[in-house]
This record gives C-alpha cells, sequence and structure tokens, in this order.
C-alpha cells in the first residue's frame, strides 16, 4: 500500500476511479482509518462520491467498534435502509442496549411493528437492559397497530422495572391506551404521573376528543391552570371533534387560537379549522377561513377545501377550486379526495382539466387517475389511463393497476400485469405481493400462490411481513388446504397474530372442522379475550355440525367474561347522504317504508323455497328477531 499511495501521489492529475481504487485496497489491507483518511481528503478536493467509494468505506469492519456501528444502524434505519441496518445489526461483535434501540426504533418509525415486536422479544431472551426509550418505542408500536394486549404486557414490564412514571414511558402509555379506546386505563395512568407534559395531555385530550368533548375541554383548562401552553395538537384533537352539535365549541377556540398568537401557517392546525367549519356546514366561514391563508395553501390544504366542498354538495364550487389549483402539483391530492368520496363524476372533471392542462404526462397524476377510477368500479378507464403513460411507469403505476383489477374481481388480468412488470424489469415490492397473494386467494389459485411467495424470498428477498403471510394462511385454508394452512403457521419464525389465526378460523368454519377450528379459536381468544368475534365464528363451527353444547358453552363463557357481540350494522350512501341501519333499531326516518318493503321481499323468498336459517346466531334477542321475520 505504500507503494500504491507513492504512485498516487505522483500522478498530476487524478479522477474518481483512481481515488476509489485507492480506497479499495487501504479497505482490503484492513487499514480502516486510512480509508477514512483518504475519504476525507477526496471531499477536500471535491471530487465525486460514488457507490464504489462508499462500498470501500463500509466493507471496513467497523462492526467490531461498538460506538461506530451503532451510528451506522441509527444512519441507517433513520434512512429508511432497514434491510442493511439488519444486516450490519446481525454481524456486529459486540452489542448493547443502544444497538437493539436503534433497530427497533427504525422498525416501528417504517411502521414495521411486527418486526419491532420481533427484536423486542430477543431482546428480552438476551436479557439486555431495557430502557425507558426502547419501551416507549415499542410502545408506539403498540398503538400504531392498536394492540391493546401487547400494550398492557409492556405496561407490565414498565411497572416491573420502575419505569411506568417517566415522561417518555408515561405520556407513550396514555397515547397507546387513548388509541386502543379504553381512555379509562389511560386517565388512570395520566394521572398518576409525577409530571404532566403537553405530550401526555394532548394524548388524553384526543382519546376524550372521540367519546366525551366536555372532558377534552376541562382537560385544556387544566393545562392552562398549571401553566403548560397547548400546542396546535391540543386544538386540532378538539377541533377534528366540533361538528354542527357543537360548532360554538369550535369558533371558540378559534378565538382562543388567534389570541394565543397561532398562526395559519402551521398546517396541521389548519386544516382541523377548515374541517370544522365545513363538518359544521358554515360553507361561507370556511370559504373566508381558506382565503385568509396566504403564505400556505399546500396540496393537502387544497384537498382539505375541495373534500369539503365535495362533502356539502357543492360541486362548482370544488371545481372552480381545482381550476384556481390546476397549475400546481395538487391534482393527486384532488383525486384521492374523490376516491375517498367514491365520486366518480367529480373524478372524471378533474381528469378533464388534468388532460386539458398538460398534466396527464406526469407519473404522480397518472397514478392517481389509476387508482381513483379503479377504487370507483371503472377498470376499463383505469387500464386506458395506464396504457396511455408516456413516460416509464414506476412502481406506483404498476401497483395500482395490479390492486385495482384485483379488487374488482379481473384476477386473471392483474395477473397478466403482474409478469409484464416483471418483463418490464420492475422490482415488485410489498404492495405488489399483497396485491397478488391476494388476487390467488380470491380465485383459488394455491400452486401459483405458493410460488409467487416462494419467489418473493428467494428471488426478491423480501421478508414476509404478517400481511403476506396472512394472505398464505387464507389461500390454502379458503380453498381446503387446512392441514397445509396449519403447517405453514407452524413454520413461521414469528408469533402468529390475531389476523393469521383469524383467516385460520375462518376457513375452518367454511370446511367445517371443529378441531382445528377449536384449536385456532382458542388461540383467538387468548390474544384478544373481548374480542367477540373469535366466540361467533367458533359458535357458527359448532352449529354447522349440529354441536349445541357447545354452543351453548360459548354463549355462558361471552356472558362471564361480559364479552357482547356487537349489532350487526351496514350502511348504504344515497346522493351525498350516508344512511345507517343497526340491528333492532327503528330510528331511521323511513323505517316504516323499509319494514313493508322488507316484509314484501321476504315473502318473494319465502315462495322460491326460502327458510331462515339460525343455527349460527348467538344473541337471544337476534335469534327472535329472525324467527319474528321469518313468520311474517
Amino acid at each position: 500500500m505504500g507503494a500504491a499511495s507513492e504512485v498516487f501521489n505522483t500522478l498530476g492529475e487524478k479522477n474518481e476511479v483512481l481515488w476509489n481504487a485507492l480506497l479499495a485496497g487501504y479497505a482490503q489491507n484492513g487499514s480502516a482509518w486510512e480509508v477514512v483518511k483518504l475519504f476525507r481528503n477526496m471531499r477536500l478536493s471535491n471530487f465525486e462520491t460514488d457507490e464504489y467509494t462508499y462500498t470501500s468505506i463500509l466493507s471496513n469492519k467497523f462492526s467490531s467498534n461498538l460506538f461506530v456501528g451503532n451510528a451506522l444502524i441509527d444512519m441507517y434505519a433513520k434512512c429508511g435502509s432497514l434491510g442493511d441496518a439488519r444486516q450490519l445489526f446481525e454481524k456486529m461483535l459486540i452489542r448493547d442496549h443502544i444497538s437493539w434501540n436503534a433497530i427497533i426504533v427504525g422498525y416501528v418509525q417504517d411502521e414495521e411493528e411486527e418486526e419491532a415486536f420481533i427484536m423486542f422479544r430477543k431482546m428480552i431472551l438476551e436479557r439486555i437492559v431495557r430502557d425507558e426509550a426502547c419501551l416507549a418505542s415499542v410502545l408506539s408500536a403498540c398503538a400504531n397497530i392498536q394492540d391493546l394486549n401487547k400494550g398492557k404486557q409492556v405496561h407490565s414490564l414498565l411497572v416491573k422495572y420502575g419505569l411506568e412514571s417517566g415522561l417518555f414511558a408515561g405520556s407513550s402509555l396514555v397515547d397507546v391506551y387513548c388509541k386502543c379506546g379504553n381512555v379509562i386505563s389511560a386517565s388512570e395512568v395520566f394521572f398518576c404521573l409525577p409530571d404532566r407534559s403537553v405530550v401526555s395531555t394532548n394524548a388524553l385530550i384526543s382519546g376524550y376528543a372521540q367519546t366525551n368533548i366536555s372532558c377534552a375541554v376541562h382537560l385544556l383548562q387544566n393545562m392552562l391552570v398549571e401553566g403548560l401552553r397547548p400546542s396546535e395538537v391540543t386544538f386540532a384533537s378538539i377541533l377534528d371533534a366540533c361538528s354542527d352539535q357543537a360548532y360554538m365549541l369550535g369558533e371558540q377556540l378559534h378565538s382562543f387560537i388567534l389570541k394565543l398568537g397561532f398562526s395559519y401557517d402551521d398546517e396541521f392546525l389548519a386544516i382541523s379549522l377548515l374541517g370544522m367549519y365545513y363538518n359544521s356546514e358554515r360553507l361561507e366561514d370556511a370559504i373566508l377561513l381558506f382565503s385568509e391563508f396566504t403564505k400556505l395553501k399546500s396540496p393537502v390544504l387544497w384537498t382539505a377545501m375541495i373534500s369539503g366542498n365535495i362533502q356539502n354538495d357543492c360541486c362548482e364550487e370544488a371545481l372552480l377550486g381545482y381550476q384556481e389549483m390546476r397549475k400546481s402539483e395538487t391534482f393527486a391530492r384532488a383525486l384521492k379526495a374523490c376516491l375517498t368520496l367514491a365520486s366518480m363524476q367529480d373524478g372524471r372533471k378533474i381528469h378533464s382539466l388534468i388532460f386539458h392542462t398538460g398534466f396527464d404526462t406526469d407519473e404522480l397524476t397518472s397514478s392517481s387517475l389509476i387508482d381513483m377510477y379503479a377504487k370507483c368500479g371503472d377498470v376499463k378507464c383505469s387500464m386506458q389511463v395506464f396504457s396511455e403513460m408516456a413516460s416509464e411507469k414506476d412502481i406506483i403505476s404498476w401497483n395500482s393497476t395490479i390492486v385495482g383489477f384485483a379488487k374488482n374481481g379481473f384476477v386473471e388480468d392483474a395477473l397478466k400485469i403482474f409478469e409484464e412488470m416483471k418483463r418490464a424489469y420492475v422490482k415488485p415490492d410489498d404492495i405488489t405481493f399483497l396485491g397478488v397473494l391476494t388476487d390467488c386467494s380470491h380465485a383459488g389459485m394455491v400452486y401459483e400462490g405458493h410460488q409467487i411467495f416462494k419467489d418473493m424470498t428467494s428471488l426478491y428477498d423480501i421478508r414476509p411481513r404478517v400481511v403476506r403471510c396472512a394472505c398464505m394462511v387464507d389461500l390454502l385454508g379458503r380453498w381446503g388446504n387446512l392441514k397445509e394452512a396449519e403447517e405453514f403457521i407452524e413454520r413461521l419464525d414469528f408469533e402468529p397474530d390475531a389476523m393469521i389465526w383469524s383467516g385460520y378460523l375462518g376457513a375452518c368454519k367454511i370446511h367445517g372442522d371443529d378441531i382445528r377450528g377449536q384449536k385456532a379459536a382458542e388461540k383467538l381468544i387468548e390474544l384478544e379475550p373481548q374480542n367477540s368475534s373469535s366466540y361467533v365464528l367458533l359458535s357458527n363451527i359448532y352449529a354447522a355440525s349440529g354441536n349445541w353444547g357447545g354452543v351453548s358453552f360459548l354463549s355462558k363463557e361471552m356472558k362471564e367474561k361480559g364479552v357482547r357481540k356487537p349489532p350487526g350494522c351496514s350502511w348504504i350512501i344515497v346522493g351525498q347522504k350516508t344512511n345507517m341501519f343497526v340491528a333492532g333499531d327503528k330510528s331511521h326516518p323511513s323505517a316504516g317504508e323499509i319494514q313493508a318493503l322488507l316484509k314484501d321481499l321476504t315473502a318473494l323468498m319465502k315462495d322460491e323455497g326460502y327458510f331462515a336459517d339460525i343455527g349460527s346466531v348467538m344473541d337471544g334477542e337476534e335469534r327472535e328477531s329472525v324467527l319474528s321475520l321469518s313468520r311474517e
């Protein structure tokens, strides 16, 4: 290396290739710090660095240095390169709690909650000291997926280590209980905290805003008494709950926000204020407020204004908004608003504007058009937009088309698009495989699904997540391969969650397999003891096989545990109004007409040989309702 360095220094003109050659030489000879010094000189000499430069730097055995290794893991995780972070983590000869924290936080921030839980379990098994930051991160994962059971387990660990009163852990506990719908437990944690912060108070206010707005306001008043300054999040949580019944409260909050010196520059707060006025059907106030957003008119705010007008049947005002913002990149946001509202008519108007203003060549806009048409049920138009894309199609366009075809029943077409995608050398991602595996499940293509799942892991090195594994269980079980589905679950390198067991239990119900169904139901009940659906599914299996003793036992167990089956609920959108129906509820304005029509339909069904199947109905009131309907 001395001779190589001497030759390098005698050269008058150098280029990136020469720098990289010397870097690679030092790296191959294990001269780590020489690599670092040379890299520094290369940067100071204003030479461009490339992938070969960084390969030499990172190929050094920095993993033997704990501090550097931890910093690299943290860097990779924060940049979203979790595969590289995990690879480096596994290669480290020495790991401490900071190493574990970095990788766990990375998975949580990238919404890879199951991977975060897997790493946390391994951390516990290796008896690594868990600190408050680590447990708070795991609680964030529980809150993200609303897993109350795991949240309670982490809460127990916090108590065990005496960390439950910490600032970060306490706020995370309040957040997880609120997001899981257990506001009472959240309150108990909150009022036991020795020091309450704005973050922990905001978490509880957000929870109460959904169920008891007066309690949320009371907490806001307490904040002021205790000398805590409310943040934008504080007000946004309460404003989001203000509708036509609480519009006066919304007005008062708006005045108070301005009095405290908050401006409309904060997008989060501005959207909440705008939404409050639209939800209260106060359109003039909403339009006036939007006009005051002089500095801040982001794509999200434009979309909020357009959605608010559509929501209030003001399509003309919405289109005027489209025309005003058509020179910006916000068409994609507007299209998303249309597909959220399933508004094909408005979507077509936006498409027309896109075409006439020349934005139809934009990849993001085209992908949003594909998604909008597919989700509104017009697969033909969706495919036409996809085919007419002039530039090279990105992964979002391919995924939107594949998922759109699948959701509308065009399974074979979706798989053809998948094959075209591979021939175009576009690498499939997680969403692609989720869509394709769902296709195979719906079409009963067991062999094809097996092969695709295998390719996902072997050819594309995509680690199967919970949702993908749940798709495979559904594919195998739905089409009668219950034994193979069970073996697939047993081979998983992580603990199956409720989603996987629920899919397996559903398959057992379809095929009337009591023994396997009971095992799946027991696992589900263990994971989610207060979820009524597990009991109901198992009861249906018992009923289908004539095991009425099992049905009776489950009904009794539910009563003892205080588990109630939620009443059946459905809704239909007529025009711009949503009509909601709940079993046994007769409060709908047209209840009389609906009941009369149901009687006529029931009579026609009986003439065709229909009879009521009440074998799987667990609830006594529902059973009586079905019997009453069949008698009529």
